[in-house]
Formats: structure tokens, sequence, C-alpha cells
């Protein structure tokens, strides 16, 4: 079997052929966020539905947080028939949970506490932010479905069918788009909710025709020959995972309050969440980088090669970031394409130009992390993004108290200095990693190369 083989030296080749596909996922999945930031500019109150757009998904991002690691679960765990199985359990075990915590928020008195009191948010946008937060209860189904699906068809590695199934996505979140604001048959920020989940819904049917044949492709044993994961031993292994998400998922709802106490709120997060869904169109391709780690380093040369090759795709995407935030063509995109009010578009590109900055950090850091993961050290994975966000807070509240007047680049400087304190942090925890010549990687090993 591939995974089990000998493996000849890995070549730029066989990580273009891996990575490409993937890069062009991430991006056409982050173009996603733009088809639903264009609809929403085009509803009756654009300023309102994209804040509460920004804040009801940021609230659910947070509840959903243990979904959102899913795919790392995958990678590191799905290494045999029975760990598979109970991978699932575990994975259907944490979509129940993530739905019922949603509920108690979604019907209780308690959503006034999160949105009102929490987040910062006026009486004017509750129900607005509340109705997007009620709408996203139904992505935990598909999640449980479609991420561990699709981890199965990286480690296939059969990344070709990860585009094909987002260029369905986009299409079908397009038409979508088009029909709904033709007809106007919702005119609030649910519009980016009913998006979301027809895209996702396309793109998990092509992950379960695509990655079921893993269950048949994955060995008897771990290619290591230690023994398979129990679910409890899942569990231990994605409680520090679905921490650093939860970690991680403050980010937002923390920006979108900081921005409510600036100097024009409903202006600083509609600008904010525009930049950002432009932004991590490049920026998300370094979400890939751990998954060419866990599937392709084995030894110090496959590291060389990896590490080469993430360093030059860094350096692409600042100078695409660039080219959007500095140049004539960010300007035309938000005027043309997306169609965005002149009123949101200029604070929206003051803060584009800082996330030419984060690449460096957050590519290196995703390196690392791939490491870790591959290394089954998931505690440190928590100690990274504990880390991130509270250098992230810190500068926020800095600005907010000192210069209010930033607005959304409030939000993109904290993002920043979040990711170089988290790099350091990765580097440090990966220091006692040893990568062989010719040797796999150890499981549970304390980056020096032998």
């Amino acid at each position: 079997m591939e995974r089990t083989a000998h493996k000849m030296k890995l070549r730029y080749y066989d990580l273009i052929q891996f990575y490409l596909p993937l890069a062009i996922m991430s991006i056409i999945m982050m173009s996603s966020e733009s088809v639903i930031t264009a609809a929403l500019a085009k509803t009756t109150s654009p300023v309102i539905a994209l804040a509460a757009y920004s804040v009801g998904q940021s609230v659910a991002r947070i509840l959903q947080a243990p979904l959102w690691a899913l795919m790392r679960l995958t990678l590191a765990t799905a290494d045999s028939k029975q760990s598979v199985r109970n991978l699932l359990k575990v994975i259907r075990q944490a979509g129940a949970i993530v739905f019922a915590a949603m509920a108690i928020i979604a019907f209780t008195p308690l959503n006034r506490i999160v949105f009102i009191n929490l987040m910062g948010v006026s009486e004017d946008l509750f129900l607005p932010s509340l109705n997007v937060f009620r709408a996203y209860m139904v992505v935990p189904f598909l999640s449980v479905i479609r991420a561990p699906r699709q981890g199965f068809i990286v480690l296939r590695r059969k990344t070709i069918w990860l585009t094909i199934s987002t260029v369905i996505r986009i299409s079908v979140m397009f038409a979508a788009a088009v029909f709904i604001n033709s007809t106007g048959i919702i005119n609030s920020g649910v519009v980016g909710v009913v998006l979301m989940v027809v895209g996702m819904g396309s793109e998990t049917i092509i992950a379960v025709i695509k990655g079921n044949p893993w269950l048949n492709e994955v060995g008897d044993t771990p290619p290591d020959g230690s023994q398979p994961l129990d679910v409890p031993g899942i569990w231990r292994f994605y409680i520090p995972l679905v921490a650093a998400q939860i970690v991680m998922s403050f980010a937002n709802p923390a920006i979108s309050a900081s921005l409510a106490r600036t100097v024009n709120p409903e202006v600083a997060i509609s600008s904010y969440f525009v930049a950002r869904s432009l932004g991590w169109i490049f920026l998300s391709v370094g979400m890939r980088i751990h998954q060419m780690v866990l599937v392709f380093v084995d030894d110090a040369h496959s590291w060389r090669t990896v590490f080469r090759f993430t360093a030059v795709v860094a350096v692409l995407a600042m100078i695409f970031v660039s080219a959007l935030a500095f140049t004539a063509i960010g300007p035309w995109v938000y005027e043309n394409l997306l169609d965005v009010d002149i009123e949101i578009a200029g604070p929206a590109l003051a803060a584009l130009a800082f996330f030419v900055f984060i690449p460096p950090a957050f590519f290196t850091s995703e390196l690392y992390q791939g490491l870790l993961l591959k290394s089954r050290n998931s505690k440190s994975i928590s100690v990274i993004k504990a880390v991130n966000v509270g250098t992230m807070l810190g500068v926020m509240l800095i600005l907010t108290a000192i210069k209010p007047d930033l607005g959304a680049t409030i939000g993109v400087i904290s993002i920043a200095s979040g990711y170089y304190a988290e790099v350091f942090v990765a580097l440090y925890a990966a220091r006692n990693i040893t990568i062989h010549h010719d040797s796999a990687l150890p499981a549970e090993k304390g980056v020096a190369t032998n």
C-alpha cells in the first residue's frame, strides 16, 4: 500500500502535485466568503447584514470549534481500520455535543447574555445576529460527515478531488446568491448562512464518494506496528486540539467586540470582515502546510524539501496580497466584483495592507505544528494557540484604548502580532523532535537532524 511502502526521495514535483490542489481549494473556499460578502452587500441594509453575519458567525464558530479540528484529528489518527472506526465514533459524539451547546444558547435567555453583554452588540443588531447564529445550527451535521472524509481523501493523496468539490461548492453558492438577491426571498444576514450551507452540502457529497474508499485501503494495523487507537485514546489526543481550536475561535468574536467599541463600530466591523474575506483568500493556503508534513515528512531530506517549498509558498502569498493592497487591483475588485459600498471599501483596503506581514509567521508555525501532530504532541498545539490569542487580545486592547479611530486596521494588526508570537512558541515546542536521515519520524519523541 502506498502509505506503508518504502518511499523514494521526495521531489518538489510530488509536493506540487499534492499541494497545488489543496492551495487552489483553499483559495476557492475563501472566495466563497467573498460570494457571501457580495450577496450581503446587495441586501437593503448591507452594513447591518454584514455586521450581523460577522457577529453571528463568530459566536457559532466558538461552539463549533471541535468540528474545525476534525481534519487534523483524522490525518493524525486514521492509520488503521480499527482506528478509523473509533475515530468516526468520536466524531459523532463531538457533533452531538456541539449541536446541544448551540441549541442551549439559541433558544434560552442565555442568548442575550452572549450577544449583548459579551459581544457588545446593540439591541438593533441583537436579533439579526441571533438569527444568523440559529441558522448555523445546520452546519454540525454537515461537518461530521464532510471533515473526516476530506481527511481520507488527503491520506489517499487524491487531493485533486478536493479542488473539484470546492469548484462545485463555489458554483452552487454563486447560483444561490444570484437567485436570492434577484428574488429577495431572504434579505438579512441569514443569506450568508444559506449560501454556506448549500455550498457545504454539495462539497459533502463529493467527500463521501471519494473519501470512503480509504475505509478499505487503510491497513489492519498502524504502519509503525503500534496498537490501533481506541476511543479514549483518540479523545485524549483530540481534546487538546479542541482546546486550541476553541482558543482560536475567540479571535473573531474578540475582534468584533473590540471593533464595536471603536469610533464608527458598524463600519469598522463590516470593513474588517470585507478585508478578511479578501486577504485570507491567499493566506488560507498556509492552513494546509501541516498536511504536507503529516503525509510526506519521514526523514531529513523530506523535511528540508517541505521546508523550502513552504518558504516559496509564503513569499508568493505575500506578493499576491501586496498586489491587492497596494495596487489598483484591490479597489477594482471591491468596486466591480464584490460591489462593496465606498463607505466600507476604503477602511477595508487600509486594513488589507497589514495582511502582507502575516504569511512568514503563519506558514512557518503551520510547518512546525505539522511536526508536533506527527509526533502525537497535541498538547503543545493548545499552548501555541493560547499564546497567539493572548498576544492578539493584548495588542487589540491597547490599540482600541489609544487609537480607536484606526477601526478595522486594529483587527489585522492584532492578528499579525498573534501569529508572530505563535511561531516562536511553535519553534520552541518542536525543538526536541528528531528527524533521522533514513527513518520515519518517531511518535512521542521529543528540529534536530541526525
